[in-house]
């Protein structure tokens, strides 16, 4: 199905994935964002480039300024865990709203 996304790396676990990085059925990166936990696990996803993710895990991005610019401007993604996969479908907004925003200043460190 072209609306599966594989996970590719989890970067925050904290019961289930909080943070992670997948790729779709075309091999385009995806970070995933986990906004709502309660029946369903949601998620705010955006498309990234390999070089922005880079960024992002050497520390030199924070990643509320990558939901807030994403490279595909006004694209965002709703991510869902149901019937055992990780499904996305294109949002209609043109910004998020506080609530699927991180903090400021969430810096990624990854070795």
């Amino acid at each position: 199905m072209e609306n599966v996304l594989r996970i590719e790396k989890i970067l925050d676990f904290c019961d289930v994935p909080q943070l992670f990085v997948a790729r779709d059925a075309f091999d385009t990166l995806y970070l995933c964002l986990l906004y709502e936990d309660e029946l369903l696990c949601r998620y705010t996803g955006i498309r990234i480039s390999a070089r922005r993710l880079e960024d992002f895990l050497s520390g030199g991005i924070d990643l509320r300024s990558l939901f807030i610019h994403p490279e595909n401007k006004h694209e965002y993604f709703d991510v869902v865990f149901q019937t055992g996969q990780y499904q996305h479908e294109r949002l209609m907004e043109k910004s998020l709203p506080e609530d699927k925003l991180p903090a400021e200043g969430y810096v990624r460190r990854y070795a």
